[in-house]
């Protein structure tokens, strides 16, 4: 697990548990620890361990809106990873071809296939808006997914008992509450929803979702998209589901359809201004909050700046000078922030680690590597190389980007 990743209640997060897994005969404690919970998770005294712990994420520009988290115990969700290690590939052949959640790359793959769909002439788009999607799932949907994926048996009783126990009986029209955050949760919330999915591939067969994100293409101008959104409305009914007609969106209507954040569009277009507009927001939080220097730096390294430096590798056109702008703007904050060099600072996060830097891959300095790596996606299989470090500066450049002794003294208050 990452290190930035928050602990669960007991307060014992991923630094601690890569410590203790260093101590001799812990790696097989654990193991057992592991099977014996995995065939007895319903025991009372396991309990604690999947106790529905809510926390209430506000949704992005909705007031009053939140996105409901079950928070867990952190080496449960190391214990998750592994169960969905083993469960992944049996799953992933079950569901439907334009399910793309699980798939390596699945952002921009979603966003290449979107795009290559609407190149035949005439094509249009239609998309879904599935209305607290993981929050009204059924189990019983679930429970009949992993059935038709034919997930072990063992495994498929585990996941059973944690959502019964993950589930809370004290909020209305919740009737299952996939338990979000946790490692599981995507590939149970697409097994549940395969048979809808496949339903809806028989009456429109060029579809592609990922999870309750879905837009079906078609090019039968006498089709309105008024009856498409009907039909999957109708269906939805039958899997426990219900769609937002109000919310759904049809090319057809002239209305800007989206998939993954990116607009769908015969014309090769970018997300560059909504995910800088984002990041630059977050950066402008950052900043300001009463936090130490050290923590600004670390937030805006492991938050802010990858709410931008994926955009090049998911949309179709990349503008550089806007990335390279924003670059600059990340530079000041920090240059602001311990009063120095703000090019120093952007040459200093960027250079890679093996020359002294902290190796950021900022959207503009890596610009060029970061499309590289999006012209070799295999849009079949997911997979794309990795991002190839740029060629970073001298010894020397680093040392005149680094900060003064003044300068970490005052980043340690």
């Amino acid at each position: 697990m990452g290190l930035s990743k928050s602990p669960g209640p007991s307060g014992l997060g991923p630094a601690h548990w890569r410590v203790m897994i260093q101590v001799p005969g812990m790696p097989e404690t654990l193991a057992q620890a592991f099977n014996e919970i995995l065939g007895s998770a319903q025991r009372r005294e396991y309990r604690d361990l999947y106790a529905f712990r809510l926390i209430l994420i506000p949704k992005d520009e909705t007031a009053g809106k939140y996105r409901p988290i079950a928070i867990g115990e952190t080496i449960m969700m190391a214990m998750h990873k592994i169960l969905l290690g083993r469960i992944q590939a049996q799953a992933l052949e079950g569901l439907e071809d334009g399910q793309i959640a699980s798939k390596p790359n699945a952002h921009a793959v979603g966003i290449r296939m979107a795009y290559n769909a609407m190149q035949e002439d005439g094509t249009q788009a239609v998309s879904l808006d599935v209305q607290n999607a993981f929050k009204s799932l059924p189990r019983e949907e679930i429970i009949l997914g992993m059935d038709e994926a034919g997930i072990p048996v063992l495994i498929r009783n585990y996941i059973i008992a944690l959502l019964q126990l993950r589930h809370t009986g004290h909020l209305e029209g919740i009737p299952c509450s996939v338990p979000q955050g946790d490692p599981l949760s995507m590939v149970l919330y697409c097994l549940g929803q395969n048979a809808y999915i496949r339903q809806i591939k028989a009456l429109y067969p060029n579809i592609v979702a990922y999870a309750d994100d879905i837009v079906i293409f078609h090019n039968d101008m006498e089709t309105d998209a008024t009856e498409i959104i009907k039909h999957a409305t109708e269906l939805a009914k039958h899997y426990g589901l219900t769609i937002n007609a109000d919310k759904c969106r049809s090319t057809q209507r002239d209305q800007e359809v989206t998939f993954l954040g990116a607009p769908v569009s015969r014309q090769r277009l970018s997300v560059a201004t909504k995910a800088i507009a984002k990041a630059t927001e977050a950066l402008d939080l950052v900043m300001k909050a009463p936090i130490t220097h050290h923590a600004k730096l670390t937030l805006t390294r492991i938050n802010v700046i990858p709410m931008a430096n994926y955009a090049p590798l998911v949309e179709m056109d990349s503008p550089l000078d806007d990335y390279d702008s924003f670059d600059k703007r990340v530079g000041e904050a920090l240059a602001g922030m311990l009063d120095s060099s703000p090019a120093r600072w952007v040459e200093f996060l960027a250079a890679p680690k093996s020359n002294g830097g902290l190796g950021v891959h900022l959207p503009g300095a890596y610009h060029e590597h970061l499309r590289n790596a999006f012209n070799t996606l295999d849009v079949g299989a997911g997979h794309r190389e990795a991002v190839a470090p740029p060629h970073g500066p001298t010894h020397r450049q680093l040392l005149l980007c680094k900060p003064s002794p003044r300068i970490l003294d005052d980043a340690s208050r």
